[in-house]
């Protein structure tokens, strides 16, 4: 595959991501939108929760004995269904070739999703940012800036060496979102895709990622899962997605325009009438 001019294409939804071009996909139930992310990157579903440790309140040995048999089968029946799941089509192609027909290390090493699920964890800011100790310190400083976390930096009275706890303890969650939206950009993937990268930012911060974003990225393959005005109208191409299905493409003026049901999810412009649906 020659990811950096592939085009990607999800069976199920029937996205098509184009190369080198800034896409933004946008759904009224952002958990769709999320999932045709993970799909993208050949992740498996997020649709069950962990298998707890817990036993809770379970008394006397037969029935604590029975909940981790229990607990152990539920485990099980998970690991089953994952691994078929992996082994089966993948039903996203990149250049009409199904994922599950490439090596998974080459999938990661070329297709980046960051999400709110991304993890920080401890070091300094540094080894943040630059994790593999592949940037110069101007690069960083451009991430850094294009992620408008140029403030957070400034809160570090050791600079780049300055200590962050595990799980980012300490920052906000603007901070520490910006911090994970300049690491995903300093590792420059052919494709990067990033789920809800400014959710936990003000209307000023986010403006700015979006314009710093959309030049920075401008030429490679990159797409934001979002239903932000502010990032829709960078896009080169928007997406908007319906009951889990491509509904409508097109440039966020033409989509707010001629789309009653883009309008209610982006604008909320309920009271509105279709001009053209």
């Amino acid at each position: 595959v020659d990811w950096p001019n592939a085009t990607l294409h999800d069976q199920r939804s029937g996205v098509t991501i184009a190369p080198g071009r800034l896409t933004v996909l946008a759904a009224a139930q952002p958990d769709t939108t999320a999932a045709i992310a993970d799909r993208l990157g050949r992740y498996l579903p997020r649709d069950s929760e962990p298998v707890s440790e817990d036993l809770g309140e379970v008394s006397g040995r037969r029935a604590r004995a029975a909940a981790r048999a229990e607990r152990q089968a539920r485990r099980a029946r998970l690991v089953s269904r994952d691994e078929h799941t992996a082994r089966a089509p993948w039903q996203v192609t990149a250049d009409d070739i199904d994922l599950s027909d490439l090596p998974l290390d080459e999938v990661r090493e070329h297709v980046l999703v960051s999400d709110a699920a991304s993890q920080v964890f401890a070091g300094t800011l540094q080894e943040l940012i630059d994790p593999h100790g592949r940037m110069s310190r101007e690069q960083a400083e451009r991430v850094i800036r294009v992620a408008a976390a140029e403030d957070v930096h400034l809160t570090f009275a050791d600079g780049w060496q300055g200590r962050i706890d595990e799980r980012g303890r300490g920052l906000s969650g603007g901070q520490r979102q910006r911090l994970v939206l300049a690491r995903a950009l300093g590792i420059d993937p052919d494709v990067l895709i990033l789920v809800e990268p400014t959710s936990a930012v003000d209307a000023h911060t986010e403006a700015a990622i979006a314009t710093r974003l959309a030049e920075y990225r401008r030429g490679r393959t990159t797409v934001v899962v979002s239903a932000s005005p502010l990032l829709l109208r960078t896009a080169d191409r928007v997406v908007f997605i319906e009951d889990g299905e491509v509904s409508a493409v097109g440039t966020h003026e033409d989509l707010a325009e001629h789309h009653l049901g883009y309008r209610r999810t982006v604008l909320r412009a309920f009271d509105e009438e279709p001009s053209d649906v």
